[in-house]
């Protein structure tokens, strides 16, 4: 028998008790990937050609993209945005797969996590926790991820997508859909366009791709735990936070975490990376492959 902690906001924790099957489905999934053919393949394609964010949904989880899509409220133009973007980021990471579960608007998932709270069936297949998690297990994580994404839907104003770890169990992107809605997309662009030429957001990174790629940036360190090896510590104790400032943004200075993340939407963001966050992202790719080994 395996004990298996979960860690969750407000002091939660969940020990799940796993038996030698359970050990083997929870393996399997943690090592789903993404194979994404150079290019995009046909996943690319079918993005590009869908006609309504309905249709996007659909490839999502047809193509393996993530579990459960709910990209509907979202303008069809920013939805396929936030798919190429993850197609992006598959290419490099295709183990991340194992932590993208859910896609979409934030108050779409804060309803499908409270049907699992209440012990949803239909919920528990869709998000692959059949054979891994009894019926009690399933319904006390639900319960406390719903707390996180209770205080998250409060809290919308303040952001444009959010990610969530849930140890890999319910964990994926969820997005503000008012703001990338077809009637606020392009006023959510010119907002960020503004933040990115102030220094807040680094280099490039002025769309709203740059938001999808820095909250995959979060999703690769609670996978990988990259803020907590020691060749991330050992790099960025070399740099004042006035340093990391300037050399990548304002937000990346503000906490370890989110220099990991705004070096991600760097990399993914700007042509020419910039020599610092090439060296921040040297200690990801370094995380992942240990992580992945």
């Amino acid at each position: 028998m395996l004990y298996y902690e979960l860690q969750f906001n407000g002091g939660h924790s969940v020990t799940l008790h796993l038996d030698a099957a359970q050990q083997r489905n929870l393996s399997l999934r943690k090592a789903r990937r993404c194979e994404i053919p150079h290019g995009g393949g046909k996943v690319l394609k079918a993005v590009t050609e869908a006609a309504s964010s309905a249709r996007l949904d659909g490839i999502a989880v047809e193509y393996g993209l993530c579990d459960v899509s709910r990209l509907e409220k979202i303008s069809v133009h920013g939805a396929k945005r936030i798919l190429k973007c993850l197609i992006d980021v598959y290419g490099e990471f295709p183990r991340l797969r194992a932590y993208v579960t859910y896609l979409g608007g934030v108050r779409e998932y804060r309803d499908i996590i409270a049907r699992a709270a209440m012990g949803d069936g239909e919920v528990k297949s869709k998000f692959g926790l059949d054979g891994i998690l009894n019926r009690a297990e399933y319904m006390q994580l639900a319960a406390y991820c719903l707390e996180e994404v209770n205080a998250l839907v409060k809290r919308r104003e303040e952001y444009f997508a959010a990610a969530l770890s849930s140890g890999g169990f319910f964990g994926g992107i969820v997005f503000d859909a008012e703001k990338y809605n077809p009637d606020n997309y392009f006023k959510s662009c010119e907002a960020h366009m503004i933040e990115e030429s102030q220094g807040f957001n680094p280099q490039g990174c002025r769309n709203l791709n740059s938001v999808f790629y820095h909250e995959a940036g979060h999703l690769l360190d609670y996978m990988c735990g990259v803020t907590e090896s020691e060749g991330f510590k050992r790099l960025i104790s070399g740099y004042s936070a006035e340093s990391i400032g300037r050399l990548l943004s304002s937000y990346a200075a503000s906490c370890p975490e989110e220099t990991v993340a705004e070096a991600v939407s760097e990399y993914f963001c700007n042509p020419k990376p910039r020599a610092f966050c090439l060296s921040v992202m040297e200690e990801v790719k370094r995380a992942y492959n240990s992580f992945v080994r």
